[in-house]
């Protein structure tokens, strides 16, 4: 008679990741107001400011009439609205509609469609003119660090939202609000004010706040710059000859007695220089003091840094609950980065109940001012049906809108859907130019993903040691996902030579972060002696650290060890119960390994049911092990009614996957495998 196959040690783990982690971030998508009976009434020939005008199309439109101006997005070829007006004027060829709300460029060539209006427009203001800026991943703050021979304004800025938009007669969050003007500095000299909103700098129109810093960085000490100053409804030109920045200690020590006066500006300025590091190195606490400082004196960005400093756990003990009431009073105060934040705390349940109607209002307002957080949130928003409806095209344009300004995350995710071809045609090509923009800039998911399109050559030309650059460079980064996938590359020889040393090394990297898989793979290496003398305590104390995440491949091999008593003293019911978890997770070897307990009666009652039942599991997953012990309780009638025909077929399955045994078996029984 046959003899059961038992397997005792779970085959080594390869760890091998796909980097197509999930967005925790997504973007809404949201009607803005209008509805529905929207017809073609021409084209836009030429802005001029707050004006648009458009040839007449074959819908004659009527003075007063709501429109939108629609444009096609590039790559993946979708509509959307740019900005909304109303007709003011007709003529005989051509209609002007003055622009009132716009969240991108109006330009020649768009569409203007009529809408049917269902609320009250806003009233409109006005702005000297919208010119594209370069899309920018967005600043952390609106003041560069001070740093010896380049030059400096002065002036510490904030994004314009819509209250300040409206008081300085905007059409539109456009520009960079001064907020502080540094006393003695060449912005004071020049006569710039708090209060400000600076729209251009020499002829760079400044969308965007966080543009304004990286657009005065070309120019030298000692030039001049004109801005175009929006001050009390009217914009003036104002000459600044920027003078040479201090140092970080220079700067330091002008900030500390303003901050000690009690000014909240030097407060936060101070905060971020803690925060970025004066000489001696970080001083985060000191970050989060000064920042509180600010914050309580109600500056707005101060409560956000604040809060961003309690999610972070940076300085401070991690609280989620703080970071949602600091953000909660820069939100209502107008911040767009604060409501952005909020909308994501309530949509992942951080601080609060998860709450899809809280995000959703709360990244509505973000988006009103363009934030990309806010954008790429709600993508993911309407990626998954939470809080509005599911709709994967609709999904795409907001992560598109969002990688236009340079978001990291909505780059990684619109590359992922051309990947996958999830709301968008699949394109590798595309994939792989949205993967690079943020891997270029450090993104650790977009190298991985980059990553596995020059492993496989589509989209680019493949190449497997780019291939394997990009991941190292990434795990270097800290990358976890990145780490297990340099230990499986060097455990496997993947891309790599062999070296379970190096395998070993990127594991540990990886375990050391609290990964599952590292601490497993760790545990198996130790077990097995692949790269290191075999050690089974060690073994034993990496395996309990992924099972404690409850992680079923360790929970499996840990069993082993019970059963075998290797490391710890032999105990059959520990191991018993180690391979029900495990087995319940679907873990395939798991359930092999508790039908061979069933059946031999280790640490429980033999039950050859029960054994034909965890075998059966196991084999549909395709383990030979599995299927051959199957076929041998088939054979010998074993837990389950006698059948040699099931019997055979279990065999020709377990030998299709090279098993000897099932192939010397079905000899045996006259049938040649």
């Amino acid at each position: 008679m046959s003899k059961h196959l038992e397997l005792t040690v779970v085959k080594f783990y390869s760890a091998i990741a796909c980097g197509l982690a999930a967005l925790a971030l997504a973007l809404l998508w949201t009607s803005n107001g209008q509805c529905a009976e929207e017809t073609d009434a021409g084209q836009v020939v030429e802005v001029i400011g707050k004006t648009a005008k458009v040839s007449v199309g074959a819908k004659v439109a009527k003075v007063g009439d709501r429109v939108e101006f629609v444009t096609t997005l590039p790559d993946i070829d979708e509509e959307a609205t740019v900005a909304t007006g109303r007709v003011t004027d007709i003529g005989k060829e051509f209609l002007v509609v003055t622009i009132d709300r716009a969240t991108s460029e109006v330009a020649a060539g768009q569409r203007m469609r009529i809408l049917v209006e269902t609320r009250k427009p806003i009233a409109p203001t006005t702005i000297p003119t919208t010119v594209p800026s370069p899309a920018t991943t967005p600043a952390k703050t609106g003041t560069a660090p001070p740093a010896t021979n380049r030059s400096w304004m002065g002036t510490t800025v904030e994004a314009v939202n819509p209250k300040v938009a409206q008081q300085a007669n905007l059409s539109r969050t456009a520009g960079a609000l001064i907020v502080a003007v540094v006393p003695g500095s060449p912005a004071e000299e020049a006569g710039l004010q708090a209060g400000d909103v600076i729209l251009k700098v020499n002829e760079t129109w400044i969308l965007k706040y966080s543009t304004f810093v990286p657009t005065l960085a070309p120019f030298g000490i000692g030039e001049e710059v004109e801005l175009s100053v929006a001050r009390n409804g009217d914009v003036q030109p104002i000459k600044v000859t920027l003078g040479a920045r201090p140092t970080l200690a220079e700067f330091a020590e002008q900030l500390r007695p303003l901050a000690e006066q009690g000014q909240p500006w030097a407060q936060l300025e101070l905060g971020k220089l803690y925060q970025d590091g004066i000489d001696p190195p970080d001083d985060l606490a000191r970050a989060v003091e000064w920042f509180r400082k600010a914050a309580e004196q109600d500056h707005v960005r101060a409560q956000y840094l604040l809060a961003r400093m309690y999610r972070d756990g940076r300085g401070v003990d991690r609280n989620n609950a703080t970071a949602l009431s600091w953000n909660q009073k820069a939100a209502e105060s107008g911040l767009a980065a604060a409501q952005a934040e909020l909308a994501e705390l309530h949509y992942l349940g951080e601080g609060t109940n998860r709450d899809y109607a809280a995000a959703l209002k709360w990244a509505n307002l973000a988006i009103e001012q363009e934030d990309s957080h806010a954008q790429t949130l709600l993508g993911q928003m309407t990626m998954n049906g939470n809080g509005v409806e599911k709709n994967e095209r609709k999904a795409a344009e907001w992560y598109y809108r969002a990688a236009q300004q340079g978001h990291l995350k909505a780059q990684f995710g619109l590359a992922t859907l051309f990947e996958l071809g999830i709301g968008v045609a699949t394109d590798p090509v595309k994939a792989a130019k949205y993967y690079r923009l943020s891997a270029d800039q450090g993104y650790t998911p977009s190298k991985l993903g980059l990553s596995r399109l020059y492993e496989s050559g589509k989209g680019v030309s493949k190449d497997v040691e780019q291939a394997v650059r990009l991941v190292r460079e990434a795990g270097e980064q800290g990358d976890i996902d990145a780490q297990i996938n340099l230990g499986g590359r060097y455990a496997h020889g993947n891309g790599v030579a062999r070296d379970y040393q190096q395998a070993y090394k990127w594991f540990q990297e990886a375990a050391k972060q609290g990964s599952p898989v590292g601490q497993y793979s760790l545990g198996t290496m130790h077990m097995s002696g692949l790269g290191v003398t075999r050690d089974y305590a060690a073994a034993r104390d990496w395996l309990q650290k992924g099972a404690d995440q409850d992680y079923a491949e360790a929970k499996t091999n840990l069993a082993v060890l019970y059963e075998n008593g290797h490391g710890v003293q032999q105990d059959f019911k520990k191991a018993l119960d180690l391979y029900h978890q495990a087995a319940k997770a679907g873990h395939a070897a798991a359930q092999h390994n508790l039908a061979l307990m069933c059946y031999a009666g280790k640490g429980c009652k033999a039950d050859d049911s029960a054994a034909v039942g965890w075998y059966r599991l196991a084999a549909k997953q395709g383990l030979p092990e599995a299927q051959y012990n199957l076929a041998w309780m088939y054979e010998n009638g074993r837990g389950v009614k006698q059948d040699r025909v099931e019997s055979i077929a279990w065999y020709l399955k377990a030998a299709d996957r090279g098993l000897d045994a099932a192939k010397k078996r079905l000899q045996a029984l006259g049938v040649n495998p």
